[in-house]
């Protein structure tokens, strides 16, 4: 018999308190103290964890419940005839009424298979969702692809109502990070869909799966200082689109130092904390992280000796609150644009040589002017690298921009988006992007199924086989086109049209 402190949420008020319990009680026992806090007799109480029902001859420690642990108290509605409880694994038919099936909920962090009666709620369902997730119900938004349409659920309906049956899938929208993972070991990045109560060492896990580089040698880095395995994303209050630089090797256990790097550019001293064991690449790494300035425009130097990226700070003989010399100096490098996409052309190509510290407006302004296009449009041109649009006043080295590159110039068209987080996100497009095109850059960016979407001309669904500039030159401008999803309207805002 072990005491512990659990904690107990009411789904559907919001209510949270903790209350110390035995390992060996049993879910009806914890029914009888939920009843004396909150008056909400053990008969209509149904007590979820993990997303599932739990039963009241059952303990706590039968079902894996620790000290700390969160369960979920939801209402035992009278439309709700029978529930799925425990966790079999048969497709049965309830002798209380109901099937008891599988279903999957799919958002863009996972996917969780829950087992359930058709005739629990939706409200049931959120609360076993959350209990999987800890994705608050009131943030969720629950989709299902019937035959013929894609429906919001809505809480008070069963999954009978909707025809939800065994092996469905339905879609959940919910508030998550898109965070980028930066390597420069590798010259990789990629993006991780996330949620911000998520650890450290879960998005190591993440980049094990994807990267195969073992958790025990990943160190990550946010703001210039290493993350904590056992913090949350949301301890260090990571935003949408952050970015995570991403390092690896043998760690020997050392000492944290204090290093100390003075930037020559404006006498301005900084300091990191760092271990021995890593590289002049993972100093700049830090750096880049910290104050911004691109690996590739970094030049360190420590007793007046310019240092090597692959030689560690044991072989510099560098010790605690030493300080290296930062300066910042661009490279010559050759790229090559190619002109705005127009449909049954080749692209002409023309090569730039270039310094890896200008800005793409720097670029931009190098191209000659017979290469735009204007068509009566004022021209917002744009640089592309793939599908990425590169921020006007950021440099090549920003996004590792090298010698022999292909960038693209193109026109840019923008729509603004929102999102189940309220945040309204700016999506870049290109002229020759299909209708499905543009929906998958939004489901990317933005979360939001392809399935969910729709684009509009005066109420009318468009045509998915067309581009954005055959609805642009036949209607004369994109101002008429809607994007659609939730009962919300977004329309193009860009470009501009002349007169």
């Amino acid at each position: 018999m072990e005491k512990m402190k659990i904690f107990i949420k009411v789904v559907s008020t919001g209510v949270f308190f903790g209350c110390v319990v035995n390992n060996s009680d049993t879910i009806y026992m914890i029914k009888s103290i939920i009843e004396e806090k909150e008056r909400i007799t053990p008969n209509h109480q149904m007590i979820v964890f993990n997303g599932i029902i739990l039963e009241d001859h059952r303990t706590l420690a039968s079902y894996s419940i620790e000290k700390f642990s969160m369960l979920y108290v939801a209402f035992k509605h009278k439309e709700i005839t029978s529930l799925s409880v425990g966790n079999e694994t048969e497709h049965v038919k309830s002798n209380q009424g109901g099937n008891e099936v599988h279903i999957s909920v799919l958002d863009f962090v996972g996917k969780n298979i829950l087992k359930v009666n058709t005739t629990n709620n939706i409200e049931l369902l959120k609360a076993m969702v959350e209990s999987k997730t800890q994705i608050s119900r009131k943030e969720q938004k629950m989709f299902f692809y019937s035959t013929h349409e894609v429906v919001q659920l809505e809480d008070g309906r069963t999954l009978d109502s909707y025809g939800i049956k065994e092996n469905s899938q339905l879609r959940m929208l919910a508030p998550y990070l898109k965070i980028f993972i930066k390597m420069p070991q590798v010259r990789n990045s990629f993006q991780l869909d996330l949620y911000s109560f998520l650890t450290v060492h879960d998005v190591k896990k993440k980049i094990w799966d994807k990267m195969g580089i073992a958790e025990d040698k990943q160190t990550l880095i946010y703001s210039g200082r290493s993350l904590d395995d056992d913090k949350t994303l949301a301890t260090y209050s990571l935003q949408n689109n952050s970015v995570l630089h991403a390092f690896f090797g043998f760690k020997d256990g050392s000492q944290e130092l204090k290093l100390f790097i003075h930037d020559k550019r404006n006498e301005v001293t900084f300091q990191l904390m760092v271990q021995k064991w890593y590289s002049v690449l993972n100093i700049k790494t830090l750096i880049e992280s910290m104050v911004e300035i691109p690996i590739g425009l970094q030049e360190l130097n420590y007793l007046q000796e310019n240092l090597k990226t692959w030689k560690t700070l044991t072989h510099y003989n560098i010790e605690c609150n030493s300080t290296l010399y930062l300066s910042v100096h661009g490279h010559p490098i050759q790229i090559f644009i190619k002109e705005p996409q127009v449909k049954g052309s080749d692209n002409n190509i023309i090569m730039l040589e270039v310094k890896n510290s200008d800005t793409i407006d720097e670029i931009i302004a190098m191209i000659p002017q017979e290469y735009m296009i204007s068509g009566g449009i004022f021209d917002p041109y744009c640089l592309f690298l793939g599908e990425t649009r590169l921020k006007n006043e950021l440099t090549l080295a920003h996004y590792d921009i090298a010698s022999g590159m292909f960038l693209q110039l193109e026109r840019s068209i923008q729509v603004n988006v929102g999102i189940p987080s309220g945040e309204v996100i700016t999506v870049d497009l290109k002229p020759m992007d299909l209708i499905d095109t543009v929906k998958e850059k939004i489901e990317d960016l933005c979360g939001i199924p392809w399935q969910l979407q729709t684009l509009t001309y005066l109420g009318d669904e468009v045509d998915k086989l067309y581009t954005l500039e055959d609805y642009e030159l036949h209607l004369g401008s994109l101002w008429n086109l809607r994007w659609q999803f939730g009962g919300n309207y977004w329309s193009f805002f860009w470009p501009t049209y002349g007169v």
